[in-house]
């Protein structure tokens, strides 16, 4: 399931890119937390910001942590 998600994304971001009209951005997130459930976990976050045009632009980014929770996450911006 993870390697079809993972597909489709990097699909849907090599589109993106072949239309892009301005400048693509990329951030990158690192994070640390305790808690009592999970004690000491880590994660990481991707977030890439692709204009199509002027007034449309496309966010994808992968998040993953130690604690086995992990998201994917899409939004157009108009």
């Amino acid at each position: 399931m993870k390697q079809i998600l993972l597909a489709l994304l990097f699909c849907l971001s090599v589109s993106a890119l072949a239309q892009t009209k301005g400048p693509i951005s990329i951030r990158t997130y690192a994070e640390y937390g305790y808690n009592y459930t999970w004690e000491n976990y880590g994660g990481l976050a991707v977030i890439a910001n692709v204009p199509i045009n002027s007034y449309f632009s496309l966010e994808g980014g992968v998040n993953t942590n130690t604690s086995n929770v992990h998201a994917i996450n899409a939004r157009a911006i108009v």
